[in-house]
């Protein structure tokens, strides 16, 4: 058997230090006190600098390391072998959609490589005594698992202070399909060093770490991992390594039957891209299936569309399939003061529209969450790929939900409703109009936006700088939506309160009370 500890690599010259996470592996037993000769062992991580062979290379385990001392062992660059084709593909896409992969793109390698590194002789037998290994097996996770990466970021600050580093959070995508992908997409953070660090789900290894896809223009960032299998792939064609490692076990896939057309579960069936489109441009965002008859997304991702007549809207249904709308009728705006807009099928297009959504309705009837839920995001956000109809998928809890009366007239009783939700689920640009969950697949509200806060520059006269946080998201709940639709239904003119619209603002609609101390 095959068993793994986590490593720290530095890479020295003269003129540049480098430093990368990695994977000893080694054939034995993880009982096993000492390496016999003839067992196999080596480090593996990603390079991504063009003239590895000019550094001295030292890796450390940190398994036992002191606090006055942390050892380091000499290795050699035993081979170099390029990712996977279909990955490399992908990531080429993803570059000339404004991605943009670090630490890979800010330097000047053409292509990344596998790096198999091995410990010289005296220093294996060492390192190993040194580590904690574990049994390797293999998981194969799903798109909305949680995930954890073990990593030694920031190694030339201190190498001991972060040494086998645990980072959470969810695959947020699958690059290539969910039954044989070549990559996963994270909402963990990158951090510098972390490449070549193990991504592990219950206590089972997934891959490695690749870099981090970050979107050019601040849009956001994705951690990226190559799932063990590819990795495996290169062992089984190549004298890479030892072709012992392929007997190492992995989890038996089976392609899914799929009844016709349901290839989504239900929530997945009720999140669709949706795109402006003109003849040489067009933009996207998400929307989502609200009943037979009716979509429902934000009016900014359709406001190009209604105020252009030139403009033509796009719901895609798959990579073949797509519903089109040509005159803004279709579309119904209850309130400017919501960023929601209502956009109704014709006939024809229902019985397109029926072969596509389970016989499961959303039932978007009331609200059943409370602050504290675990709730899922599905939408198409930071990118859109029309061959490969996939939402990102992001997990999080209820953060804040807010209820006002909804009614405008003063002094007249009126009906409260939830008119905001705050999650920690992730979105991104092109989220807008995806749906949010719970935890029983039930629609719980439209993402509408995240936040977007000023950082202040360090240097004097330079404005400061906007980030967007996509941990925070900003939700229309569904309270709200239905209560829109049946006044558009009704054709009644739908009132909406200042406070709701300052709400959506971000303004102060209450009033702060400062409790001053009673003199005695």
């Amino acid at each position: 058997m095959w068993s793994y500890a986590p490593v720290s690599i530095r890479l020295v010259s003269s003129q540049e230090l480098h430093g990368l996470s990695g994977i000893h592996l080694v054939q034995c037993d993880p009982s096993t006190k000492s390496l016999a000769a003839d067992q196999e062992d080596f480090v593996l991580t990603f390079n991504y600098l063009p003239n590895l062979q000019d550094f001295n290379i030292i890796v450390s385990s940190h398994g036992s390391s002191q606090t006055s001392q942390v050892t380091w062992y000499p290795a050699k660059v035993h081979q170099l072998h390029e990712i996977p084709l279909p990955l490399t593909e992908n990531l080429d896409d993803f570059r000339k959609n404004g991605f943009r992969l670090f630490p890979h793109d800010s330097h000047r390698a053409s292509l990344l490589s596998v790096a198999v590194i091995k410990l010289a002789h005296s220093a294996r037998q060492q390192l190993f005594q040194n580590a904690h290994y574990s049994a390797l097996q293999v998981a194969n996770p799903k798109t909305g698992q949680s995930m954890e990466i073990i990593s030694n970021p920031f190694t030339f600050n201190n190498s001991l202070l972060f040494a086998n580093f645990v980072s959470r959070g969810t695959i947020n995508y699958s690059v290539g399909g969910s039954h044989a992908p070549v990559a996963h997409l994270a909402d963990i953070r990158y951090m510098e060093n972390m490449i070549g660090g193990i991504a592990k789900q219950d206590d089972k290894l997934v891959g490695l770490v690749l870099g981090n896809l970050k979107k050019s223009n601040g849009d956001g960032d994705l951690l990226t991992v190559v799932p063990w299998n590819s990795l495996r792939n290169l062992f089984d064609h190549s004298s890479l390594i030892p072709n012992k490692l392929a007997g190492v076990a992995l989890p038996e896939i089976r392609p899914r039957k799929l009844a016709k057309n349901a290839l989504r579960t239900q929530k997945l069936a009720l999140v669709f891209p949706i795109q402006v489109k003109h003849q040489l441009t067009s933009s996207w965002g998400s929307c989502v299936y609200y009943n037979q008859t009716t979509f429902i997304t934000n009016l900014h991702v359709v406001k190009p569309f209604l105020d252009d007549p030139k403009l033509k809207l796009e719901i895609l249904l798959d990579s073949k399939t797509s519903i089109l709308f040509e005159h803004s009728n279709c579309i119904s705006t209850p309130s400017q003061a919501l960023d929601l807009v209502f956009i109704k099928v014709d006939p024809q297009n229902i019985l397109k529209l029926d072969a596509y959504i389970s016989s499961n309705e959303p039932n978007p009837s009331s609200l059943n969450v409370c602050t504290g839920d675990k709730v899922t995001s599905y939408s198409y956000g930071l990118f859109f790929n029309p061959n490969d109809i996939t939402p990102l998928v992001s997990t999080g809890i209820i953060n804040t939900m807010l209820a006002l009366p909804v009614g405008a007239k003063l002094g007249a009783k009126h009906k409260t409703i939830t008119s905001m939700i705050v999650t920690s689920s992730s979105c991104w640009n092109g989220s807008s109009g995806g749906g949010l969950f719970n935890s029983e697949g039930r629609l719980v509200g439209l993402i509408c936006s995240n936040a977007q806060v000023s950082v202040p520059s360090l240097e004097e006269g330079t404005p400061p700088a906007s980030v967007k946080i996509p941990q925070i998201s900003f939700v229309l709940p569904i309270d709200l939506i239905n209560y829109c639709y049946v006044q558009d239904m009704n054709r009644t003119k739908l009132e909406i309160s200042s406070d709701i619209g300052n709400l959506w603002q971000l303004k102060q609609f209450h009033v702060d009370i400062v409790q001053e101390l009673s003199k005695l």
